[in-house]
């Protein structure tokens, strides 16, 4: 009998249809930021994208923005 993995609420982005295209070099953090910002201000509101902001700019390391933006929106 195989078990099927289903996703559980906590694991999709805050804003499922929110998509921008991931970064090839993880260096490119900060560009990263400023599209998601754009994506979600254009797509969802500027109170989205001001608690976004606020979030990524907490953010100590390109690794961590990365994963603020893979729970945020979805990455293609």
């Amino acid at each position: 009998m195989s078990s099927t993995t289903v996703p559980d609420e906590t694991d999709l982005p805050t804003y499922p249809q929110v998509s921008v295209r991931a970064p090839r070099d993880p260096g490119q953090a900060r560009r990263l930021v400023g599209q998601v910002g754009a994506a979600l201000r254009r797509q969802v509101g500027d109170h989205a994208a001001d608690q976004f902001w606020t979030a990524a700019e907490r953010c100590v390391s390109p690794q961590a923005v990365l994963s603020l933006v893979a729970g945020t929106v979805t990455l293609r």
